[in-house]
């Protein structure tokens, strides 16, 4: 995402790279995280490095919970995003199980919010949720995190964020 001319920029060789290495669903999830940084702009979230894309994916995640029945996605794509995100941690972006966790929590998987403050403890390692400590065992994906359920159903954007 630009900010300074409200683009969200797609690679094609890129997506073609998720989408062979994860399906469609990680096509999604891409789109969906750049349109987490466009609201972050929108609304004037002023958090920067790790806990800023993890509160992208966070807000990935609600979009697609929300869009899931009309694009079709369902709870194994969930699955596909998530090693999606696992795959593509990095120091600046947060690692891969702080990635997957972000996403499962927006899609209301975890008992967690996209605030600022949220996004920084996770971003320091710093959830006790055994779905993270899950996350940070497994080499990859979600392994036996039950994705069927969302016990947590995150119904405002905005609300999630703190705003």
């Amino acid at each position: 995402y630009c900010p300074y001319t409200h683009t969200i920029y797609l690679v094609p060789d890129q997506l073609q790279h998720f989408y062979d290495a994860f399906g469609p669903a990680s096509v999604a999830y891409v789109v969906a995280h750049e349109f987490g940084h466009a609201i972050q702009f929108a609304v004037d979230i002023n958090i920067s490095g790790a806990a800023q894309e993890l509160q992208a994916d966070c807000i990935a995640g609600i979009f697609i919970e929300e869009g899931s029945k009309k694009l079709g996605i369902t709870r194994d794509d969930v699955v596909q995003m998530a090693q999606a995100a696992y795959s593509i941690g990095s120091k600046s972006h947060g690692s891969g199980p702080q990635r997957s966790y972000a996403l499962l929590s927006g899609m209301g998987v975890t008992d967690t919010s996209c605030t600022p403050a949220e996004m920084r403890k996770l971003s320091r390692g710093q959830i006790k949720d055994p779905i993270y400590k899950d996350l940070t065992r497994l080499r990859s994906g979600t392994g036996s995190i039950d994705t069927t359920a969302t016990p947590y159903p995150k119904k405002s954007v905005l609300g999630l964020m703190g705003l």
